[in-house]
């Protein structure tokens, strides 16, 4: 069947099925949720068979729903295949990279990108902000920098170690003021932390020698932007990357509080689609991060 509103129906489908309902397929693909339900009730009369149950509170995909689903995804990955065919023909970097990025490093790989796009002017960027992207959306990008824990048995994903950022405790110098020389982290109150984590489950703080449970945290946030900018508002002590605190330490917006505690570094990884190949601009663009992160040459480094 050389059709090609068949071939975008099943495109739509897929969007679909990934982001779990036609509300958060349309919002992330920019398109009117109603004219999206007409593409697959479309697709589902085209095919003669039902490809989603609907109904007010969950979207399921049929038994043979998830048989067409099989085959959609490897219709799109023919069609990357294609993409990279002829990318790979190319001499340097160009065209469209879709990026999802944490917020926390958005503005340091801002820096990163406008280096990597004077070098490659041909080079394009489509930029999602996403805090936790070890998700299905995953799929409609090229790349993900993440700093969460990225799943070990996914089939789905990728996973690239980049580096391992150092991470520092910092608060804001009013608020270590109010702390009265604190030097041990064992004497700062779980009310003056400001901890990393989701739905009542915070984060521990780890490092060589201890595990530090915090059970009431003066505030949790599900992303490290919130906690670096809550730092900086007085709220409390944060832990937080050194690679992107650089500006906040050197104007002292914020500073180190127990100097002697070493956090665990965190781990910076790259996601890609376990069911695309990496096009060249894409591997080039890695490459240039990988640079940039070894230039930084300090993030191991505990800033004083």
């Amino acid at each position: 069947m050389r059709d090609a509103d068949y071939f975008t129906e099943l495109f739509w489908f897929t969007s679909v099925v990934e982001l779990g309902s036609f509300s958060a397929a349309a919002e992330h693909m920019g398109v009117a949720k109603s004219g999206l339900s007409k593409k697959v009730r479309h697709l589902e009369e085209r095919l003669g068979v039902q490809l989603l149950n609907r109904n007010n509170r969950k979207l399921v995909v049929t038994t043979i729903g998830e048989e067409i689903y099989r085959h959609a995804l490897d219709m799109l990955a023919a069609g990357h295949a294609a993409q990279i065919s002829a990318s790979n023909t190319q001499k340097k970097p160009g065209g469209l990279i879709r990026v999802a990025i944490p917020t926390i490093l958005s503005n340091w790989l801002f820096d990163v990108m406008s280096q990597f796009q004077s070098k490659n002017p041909d080079v394009r960027y489509e930029v999602h902000i996403v805090d936790n992207a070890v998700n299905t959306a995953l799929l409609h990008v090229d790349l993900c920098l993440s700093v969460h824990p990225s799943p070990i048995d996914s089939t789905d994903l990728v996973v690239r170690p980049l580096a391992t950022l150092q991470q520092q405790l910092l608060a804001s110098p009013s608020f270590i003021r109010r702390l009265n020389n604190v030097t041990q982290m064992a004497d700062l109150r779980d009310q003056q932390l400001l901890v990393w984590g989701t739905y009542g489950a915070p984060k521990p703080w780890v490092t060589k020698n201890t595990t530090r449970i915090i059970k009431n945290p003066a505030v949790m946030a599900p992303d490290l932007y919130a906690l670096k900018e809550a730092a900086k508002a007085g709220l409390g002590v944060a832990c937080l990357p050194l690679l992107v605190c650089r500006n906040e330490l050197d104007s002292r917006a914020l500073m180190p509080v127990c100097e002697n505690v070493l956090p665990e570094p965190l781990q910076l990884n790259s996601l890609t689609p376990s069911i695309r190949g990496i096009t060249l601009t894409t591997r080039c663009f890695i490459e240039a991060i990988k640079e940039t992160l070894t230039e930084a040459g300090n993030q191991k480094e505990v800033h004083k």
